[in-house]
């Protein structure tokens, strides 16, 4: 399988054959901000960007959405009505999807969603990422986002010692039956997710 890795920031849109590695003002919290009188009293979206789902010649679109303090991702069609819309589960403040990875394979294509859970501060500050799993048919009619596994942890006493924990993502067909697996590895614990057929996934 050949994989192809475009990163870029900001304006730039997002298209290729095999994979596509998103990074935008995600990360920066840079949103075109709405804030209104009436529901939803706090509204930011993100650019739109472009890209080719399901190898129709056609871009989709893809935005992250903060709303009342909710986190969301939602998908577009070449026409820019809405295909799908999912909302995170936030754990703190500062709460971002942050990079989006993009896989094309034989039964389904897969977006990867790096989401950061935000931040819980106390006399001790806690912080995590957790990795999302976004199937879907490439007729762009099915989806399924299975919630996967925290991926990294900071950690901050309240003496301000720092500890971080991260798990490298790895993502291969392993057993050559045409689906993507994904190795979660850190030096002592070694987690295994198995895709499978109907959109679902199996944690080994």
């Amino acid at each position: 399988m050949r994989y192809v890795v475009f990163i870029f920031f900001i304006c730039f849109n997002l298209y290729s054959q095999d994979e596509s590695l998103l990074r935008s003002e995600f990360l920066s919290n840079q949103f075109s901000k709405k804030v209104t009188g009436s529901k939803p009293k706090f509204f930011q979206r993100s650019s739109l960007y472009k890209i080719n789902l399901n190898s129709d010649h056609l871009l989709e679109g893809i935005s992250f959405i903060k709303k009342d303090g909710k986190d969301y991702i939602e998908l577009l069609n070449s026409s820019n009505k809405l295909l799908f819309k999912f909302e995170f589960a936030a754990v703190g403040i500062n709460s971002r999807l942050f990079k989006i990875k993009f896989k094309k394979i034989k039964y389904q294509n897969i977006l990867l969603l790096y989401y950061y859970e935000g931040e819980v501060n106390g006399l001790e500050k806690r912080s995590s990422v957790r990795l999302y799993l976004l199937a879907f048919k490439k007729n762009l009619k099915q989806f399924k986002v299975t919630k996967g596994p925290i991926i990294w942890k900071g950690y901050k006493t309240y003496l301000n010692n720092y500890f971080e924990k991260e798990f490298k993502v790895k993502i291969l067909d392993s057993n050559q039956d045409q689906l993507l697996d994904i190795y979660l590895e850190s030096p002592n614990i070694h987690n295994v997710i198995l895709q499978k057929k109907n959109l679902k996934w199996l944690s080994l």
